[in-house]
This record gives C-alpha cells, structure tokens and sequence, in this order.
C-alpha cells in the first residue's frame, strides 16, 4: 500500500512551487518540469497559488534558476532581456526561501516532494 501524505480528502493542500524541475527524470530541470509538479500537486487534490500567505501548508523549489554575467551595455538587446528576466526569477526565488523559512514553511525539494506522494 502506497501512502500519500498529500490525498486527504477532508483537506485540500496549498503549494507555492518556483524554480525549475526534472518531473520526467531527463536529468535537465525545465520550466515546463515545473508544469508538471504542479499539475501532480493538483492531479492529488493540492491548489497551486503564486505567493506565500497566510493558508499555505508547503513550498516546493526546484532548481533556482542560473544567472549568467551580466551582458556589456552594447549587447543585443535579446541577451540584456534574458539577463533581466532570469535575474528576476532568481530574486524571486531567493525571496521565497527566506520567507518560507522566515514563516516555518516546510520548503520541500523535487525528491521530497515525490517521497511525500510515495513516487
């Protein structure tokens, strides 16, 4: 018998969940890894919501995202919005691990998520 700690179905779960994640085990974290921990946190009944409040039961990160060295100021303006955009992500998630640790949120990585869900 597999136990899952997530199935109750007297309790519905709340998950913030950020970063990226190898879900299908390709040994590369994706963003759309991150579709799919979601879509298994909602396939056992969990809500996935954007931001730490004060109803969330877990957080799940998976890898945070990776910054490269800031492009020249006469880079195209392609490599200077890529930079931009995985700064912010990687911002993002640093603020949610400090505030999930700051709140005694339980912070779950992609293997102790799985654990959680007997997978």
């Amino acid at each position: 018998v597999i136990v899952n700690a997530i199935y109750d179905p007297n309790k519905t779960y709340n998950f913030v969940v950020f970063g990226n994640f190898d879900a299908q085990g390709m040994g590369t974290a994706t963003p759309q890894g991150a579709a799919d921990i979601k879509a298994l946190i909602s396939g056992w009944g969990g809500r996935v919501i954007d931001e730490i409040r004060g109803d969330i039961d877990f957080v799940v990160l998976g890898s945070r995202p990776v910054v490269p060295p800031q492009p020249a100021p006469d880079a195209p303006i392609a490599s200077i919005t890529e930079f931009l955009r995985l700064n912010r992500e990687a911002q993002r998630y640093d603020e949610l691990f400090k505030q999930a640790g700051s709140t005694s949120l339980p912070v779950l990585n992609q293997n102790r998520l799985f654990t959680l869900i007997g997978r």
